[in-house]
Parts: structure tokens; C-alpha cells; sequence
């Protein structure tokens, strides 16, 4: 599961997310057609969201794989 500003989603159900670095924001998109944009006061808040999602791909995947 991945969480964003407490809202959870499903690793398999997400199909991109964005860094709209100008708007302070991060985009997230999933499967089903729903997009969900994120706001952020600073830059440095919205680069550790970004790159929580990417970490929290990674371990999804893993678990995927190690059968977990």
C-alpha cells in the first residue's frame, strides 16, 4: 500500500505519478482513471512525497516477489 498525505492506494493500481515542481504539487494517476494531485508548501516537502511513492514501489515489488 502506498500512502500520500494519509490517502492509501494499491501498488498495482497505480499507473504514474508526477513531480509538478512549478505548482508545487504531486500528481498521482491510477489504473482505473482517478487522478489525485497533492499539494505542498515547500519544494523539499513535495521531493520527500515523490520519492516516498518510488520507495514504497520498490518494496511493493519486492513483496510481490518474495511472495510476502
Amino acid at each position: 500500500m502506498i500512502y500520500v498525505q494519509n490517502v492509501g492506494f494499491d501498488a498495482n493500481d497505480l499507473s504514474s505519478y508526477e513531480y509538478v515542481k512549478n505548482a508545487k504539487r504531486v500528481d498521482v494517476y491510477l489504473k482505473t482513471g482517478k487522478e489525485f494531485s497533492f499539494l505542498y508548501s515547500t519544494e523539499e516537502e513535495m521531493s520527500q512525497a515523490f520519492n516516498k511513492i518510488k520507495v514504497d514501489l520498490i518494496e511493493a515489488a519486492r513483496d510481490d516477489t518474495s511472495g510476502a
